[in-house]
């Protein structure tokens, strides 16, 4: 008896606060009716616009990510770019987190050359004090404000190109070899 006394006070004194993060129930209804602004998007470029700020107890870094918009379901008809405000973890001052917020991640820059151009996103924007479009969840997580939308497998002639293209600079490059001089038994 003793021992299991001891033991349990020995787990109650060792084990500390679990820390964990509330997820948002994703109710696209809810998001929409309370959403100023729901567009299917592309991201064109992501600028840092100030650093050294805090998110919760975190170094961040405020970025702003423009989309050029390619479906409007709420807000102005005729809108052709949104600029995403939002934050991102400053890597420099942060190591390690327990819990971390869910945050947007875009490289910064010119992203029209990039892979992020091959998906488009879901975003439900409000506006914040200032009249910015942030992420209607808020800046702690905003990654759950942001849906990521993949490309439907490409089945056309543009596909074809496509891999036509990569072949012709692999044979450029000297790495290519033709389909019969390919074997599927490993060298020794």
């Amino acid at each position: 008896m003793r021992r299991m006394i001891m033991t349990a006070l020995f787990l109650i004194a060792s084990t500390g606060a679990a820390h964990a993060r509330y997820i948002p129930h994703v109710d696209f209804q809810d998001f929409l009716r309370k959403a100023d602004v729901v567009v299917i998007a592309k991201p064109i470029t992501n600028e840092i616009v100030r650093a050294g700020v805090k998110l919760e107890s975190y170094a961040a870094i405020e970025l702003v990510t423009t989309f050029k918009v390619e479906v409007v379901f709420k807000g102005p008809a005729d809108l052709a770019q949104v600029g995403l405000y939002h934050y991102d973890l400053d890597w420099k001052k942060v190591t390690r987190i327990a819990n971390p917020p869910r945050l947007l991640e875009f490289p910064i820059g010119d992203l029209s050359n990039q892979s992020y151009v091959d998906y488009s996103y879901l975003l439900f924007l409000k506006r914040d004090s200032e009249g910015r479009l942030i992420p209607l969840l808020g800046h702690g997580e905003a990654g759950y404000s942001v849906f990521t939308l993949k490309p439907q497998e490409d089945t056309t002639m543009e596909k074809s190109n496509r891999e036509w293209k990569k072949s012709a600079a692999e044979q450029q490059s000297g790495e290519y070899s033709p389909p019969a001089a390919r074997s599927s038994k490993p060298t020794p």
